[in-house]
């Protein structure tokens, strides 16, 4: 199957039976490994972290694209010859190496997913088409379970802030917020795309599963819930708040803590930005704020307003909301099913600013996934054809799987050799449900 490594631009061929490939989507915490092993008979070659590796088949082209993550080099002879055991990372390191901080506003998060790849990750060389992140996906703000695929509307945006994470972490923030999984394919294309897009191509059968290997089956509840309270929300207002002047006062108290550079005018005569600095950063200006606090201060240098002078200050007041949402069918079915209440809570807590409405709207959102149990599938087939990423349909009616599952880890190793090639045992896991908990991300927690 395989026909040589590229490590930079110089092939190898690895010792028979060592290439092993993993690949996973969506995991910031799981990278996508790939090892093999070199024989080195003259002790001469020399490997770095960091070099760029592709595994390149004679059927199927390129199989995997990384960098070399580690390297162990064992002498064999006393004359020099050594094997090489070589770790890769894949493409996704190139996500989990960067780190974002930054306010995302107004935007449905497809868009927040491809500002993030113009912003921090084209410096890598990776990039995105219309295809990789199609503007087509499952959308659930109108509180619908697994709706049908539907275009992004102009009113579905939310924001959204991240705090020193990676863009990785971010990524499977916007994923599970969405309903999608990410990768970046060997060619550094950035995919984002919903878990039914790409089907398999056939239907599992119990005949293709390697029983020998103990297929199993997880069902699990850890991370259902059907109801969801956020805290913390800061929601915003408009403000404008008037103070008169009486000789002596230099402080203001807003009604509100101001939340942005605020617009003050005094006697009808309106600042210029440069006049408004940040308390205890900026000098020489005519007053100063601080985002999170209710006080505009004047300059100390400055003569203090006038009696019955005019100050008008005009800000985005912040609040703090707790927004709570229920589903109530999925109440009444665990009610049924546990012969209690059926409620089962959780929480959030969410520092990016934004009104009522769309607090509601992005709780509902982030519980949408997880109001569900989680089904994990894991067995070894011989029968080649599958990756993550695709939407596997199941017929092994004695595990109770008849439903289409995402595959969600991949990976392959070497089995020995026949006349026509190598055999290859490919082991899968598949998922339906929650893939994992990122919320604590997206919302800063």
């Amino acid at each position: 199957m395989t026909d040589h490594i590229m490590i930079g631009s110089t092939p190898y061929t690895p010792i028979i039976n060592s290439l092993k490939i993993e690949r996973a989507i969506g995991k910031a915490s799981i990278s996508s490994p790939c090892t093999f092993d070199l024989y080195d008979p003259g002790g001469n070659w020399l490997f770095r972290q960091g070099q760029p590796v592709q595994v390149i088949a004679d059927v199927g082209g390129t199989i995997f694209g990384g960098y070399i993550d580690s390297v162990i080099t064992t002498l064999l002879t006393p004359k020099g010859s050594v094997k090489h055991n070589i770790t890769c990372r894949g493409m996704d390191y190139l996500a989990q190496k960067r780190i974002i901080t930054a306010e995302l506003k107004n935007m449905n998060p497809v868009m927040m997913t491809k500002q993030v790849c113009l912003k921090y990750l084209a410096a890598e060389g990776v990039t995105y088409t219309s295809a990789s992140i199609p503007d087509i996906c499952h959308y659930w703000g109108d509180g619908s379970k697994f709706g049908p695929a539907t275009l992004f509307q102009e009113d579905n945006v939310i924001n959204v802030s991240f705090k020193s994470k990676s863009v990785a972490e971010a990524l499977d923030s916007l994923a599970d917020l969405t309903g999608r999984y990410w990768y970046i394919s060997p060619s550094k294309t950035l995919y984002f795309l919903p878990t039914d897009s790409v089907p398999a191509p056939f239907t599992l059968q119990s005949t293709m599963i390697l029983y020998s290997e103990n297929p199993t089956v997880r069902r699990n509840g850890d991370q259902y819930r059907n109801c969801q309270y956020m805290f913390d929300s800061k929601a915003l207002k408009h403000m404008v708040d008037d103070f008169h002047g009486n000789g002596t006062n230099t402080m203001f108290s807003l009604s509100m803590p101001c939340n942005s550079v605020p617009k003050i005018t005094v006697n009808g005569v309106r600042l210029l930005p440069s006049q408004i600095g940040i308390q205890g950063i900026d000098t020489n200006r005519q007053f100063y704020w601080n985002k999170g606090s209710n006080m505009i201060t004047q300059d100390n240098t400055s003569n203090p307003l006038y009696e019955n002078c005019l100050l008008t200050v005009e800000y985005n007041g912040e609040y703090t909301i707790t927004s709570k949402v229920l589903l109530e069918d999925e109440q009444a079915n665990r009610a049924a099913l546990e012969g209690t209440s059926g409620i089962v809570e959780c929480y959030l807590t969410n520092d990016t600013p934004m009104n009522a409405e769309d607090a509601e709207d992005f709780n509902r959102c982030t519980m949408m996934t997880y109001a569900q149990d989680t089904i994990v599938f894991q067995f070894k087939t011989m029968r080649p054809g599958l990756s993550e990423g695709q939407w596997l349909q199941m017929n092994i009616p004695e595990l109770q799987l008849t439903n289409p599952m995402l595959i969600t880890n991949f990976s392959s190793e070497e089995h020995g050799k026949t006349d026509t090639g190598e055999i290859y045992y490919y082991n899968i896991t598949t998922v339906t449900g929650p893939l994992q908990m990122a919320w604590p991300l997206i919302l800063g927690g």
